[in-house]
C-alpha cells in the first residue's frame, strides 16, 4: 500500500467520489437485463390490456398505470417501491373486474410476472 497525499483546492463534483482517509465510493448498479425484460414484460401487458379496451372501465386506468411503471423503469434508476406500488394497484383492479372478462387470470398471471422482473432490478 502506498501512502500519498493529493492538496485538491476548490469543489469537488462528479459521481462515486470518496474523499479521505479509508473512504470508498460505490456507484450505484443496475441489472439493465431485469430492466428490458420488466420493460418487454409491461409492453406486452399494455397491449393485451388493449384487447380489452371498453370492456371494463378499469382497464383505462390500468394502462396509465403500467405506462407510468414502465416510464419508472427506463429512468436509468427506477424505484422499486413506486414501480411495485404501481402494479399492485394494477393487481387490485384486475381483482374488482368481473370474471366475465375472459383473460382476467392471464392479466394477473402478466403483473406477477413483472413483479418479479422488478424484483430483480
Amino acid at each position: 500500500m502506498s501512502n500519498y497525499r493529493v492538496n485538491i483546492e476548490g469543489d469537488v463534483t462528479g459521481s462515486s467520489i470518496a474523499i479521505g482517509k479509508q473512504a470508498s465510493a460505490g456507484a450505484p448498479t443496475s441489472d439493465s437485463s431485469a430492466e428490458i425484460l420488466a420493460s418487454r414484460l409491461l409492453d406486452d401487458f399494455i397491449a393485451t390490456l388493449e384487447r380489452y379496451d371498453g370492456s371494463e372501465p378499469c382497464m383505462h386506468h390500468m394502462r396509465e398505470l403500467a405506462e407510468s411503471a414502465q416510464e419508472e423503469i427506463t429512468t436509468g434508476q427506477p424505484d422499486k417501491g413506486r414501480i411495485r406500488a404501481r402494479l399492485d394497484r394494477i393487481h387490485a383492479l384486475i381483482s374488482t373486474m368481473t370474471s366475465a372478462v375472459a383473460g382476467t387470470a392471464d392479466l394477473a398471471d402478466a403483473i406477477d410476472k413483472i413483479r418479479a422482473a422488478v424484483g430483480r432490478l
